[in-house]
């Protein structure tokens, strides 16, 4: 059997891992569906296919609060209230990797030596951001906030204030064409006129919210905590809604050009927050009745990242394996886009469990792994 624990001394975790487990299992269909599906299916003006999407939309916001809200927990201060450099330096380290991994997927040509005849569309689509910067960058500046501070009582109210002047700040931002004033790379998390999906404004501010929630957490009873998200998250959740909806109807006159007015509304902002609150309760309440399985859902949580960029492999392939966009894309009718986003979830799963299997019963899978990563880089780039 593998060897992974059930982490009950902290059962806010396990139930935290599995609502993120469950927004990625909501990625992963989304994904699918929308990339093979035939677009005579997909038809947003049907009410089934507007919640559909609009349940998708709410996967990325689920996923930072709740990576917000486990970093209070996950990072340890010392004595005096400080950062160990050891647990610096590892932050910095993964989020450093988890942005050179986002740039990776998208990279512009087949081999280093080609960079040279690549286009200036192909290089705005490169540097457009995607939820891996998006969270690298806001796991550096939640790093930033740790460093600065001495408790997580400031920590939490500082998150809470930038959370909100990012917010509020968004719509604003995006009337700017920061691309006259700054280079691709930077402005690229500042604006989504070239085609970036998570520019910091908005996004970034539900991590750091999740931060803020995280400090709330934590300074409730651990054994309290369950109770806690289960039975008042949702009423946290409803009212913030409704505080979101007049605030959306008043920001929805802004003049964005460059987005979806909707992507940067302060008021949408804070229904999807409400929303995730009350999804908390209800994936609490799941988990209390499936226990058994905590252990699991602590794992697939946890290697979120590893799904995310698993199931991309699946879909969309690599430079060495095609996808099944490849072979599929628009093409398939609702009951086999279904299916195929069945496969993709089990296969994802399976790797990932397969993975933490190997590595919790041997020591030498992780460094072949590690390895075999090198040596798929280094065959990609440049033989």
């Amino acid at each position: 059997m593998m060897n992974i624990s059930n982490n009950n001394t902290s059962s806010r975790l396990t139930a935290l891992d599995f609502t993120r487990f469950f927004a990625m299992i909501m990625m992963m269909q989304g994904h699918v569906i929308y990339e093979l599906a035939s677009p005579n299916i997909i038809d947003y003006s049907n009410f089934s296919w507007s919640v559909w999407n609009f349940v998708r939309g709410l996967t990325a916001p689920t996923f930072l609060f709740i990576s917000g809200a486990v970093h209070i927990f996950a990072n340890k201060r010392l004595e005096d209230g400080s950062l160990g450099k050891d647990i610096i330096w590892k932050r910095i380290k993964i989020a450093l990797m988890l942005m050179f991994v986002g740039y990776l997927l998208v990279f512009p040509a087949a081999k280093v030596y080609d960079l040279q005849f690549v286009s200036e569309d192909t290089w705005r689509i490169f540097f457009s951001v995607n939820i891996l910067q998006l969270f690298s960058v806001s796991l550096l500046s939640l790093l930033a906030l740790f460093i600065i501070t001495k408790n997580n009582k400031t920590l939490g109210y500082l998150s809470l204030i930038l959370s909100f002047l990012i917010v509020f700040a968004s719509p604003f931002v995006h009337q700017v064409h920061w691309f006259d004033y700054l280079p691709e790379f930077f402005a690229a998390y500042l604006s989504s006129e070239h085609g970036s999906l998570f520019p910091v404004f908005p996004f970034a501010a539900y991590l750091l919210f999740g931060a803020s929630f995280g400090v709330w957490l934590q300074s409730i009873e651990r054994d309290k905590r369950n109770d806690f998200l289960m039975r008042t998250c949702w009423k946290i959740g409803l009212p913030t809604i409704l505080i979101g909806y007049p605030m959306m109807l008043l920001f929805s006159k802004v003049n964005v050009p460059f987005i979806d007015v909707m992507r940067v509304n302060p008021g949408f902002f804070f229904i999807r927050i409400g929303l995730v609150l009350t999804i908390i309760s209800a994936m609490t309440y799941l988990y209390n009745l499936t226990k058994p399985l905590g252990k699991y859902y602590s794992m697939f949580g946890k290697k979120a990242i590893y799904i995310y960029v698993i199931h991309l492999m699946l879909i969309y392939g690599s430079p060495i394996s095609a996808g099944l966009a490849k072979f599929y894309r628009s093409q398939l009718t609702l009951e086999y886009s279904i299916l195929a986003a069945l496969f993709v979830i089990a296969t994802t799963l399976g790797i990932v469990y397969l993975y933490e299997h190997a590595i919790n019963k041997h020591k030498y899978p992780k460094i072949v792994f590690r390895y075999a990563v090198a040596t798929y880089l280094f065959y990609i780039f440049f033989i």
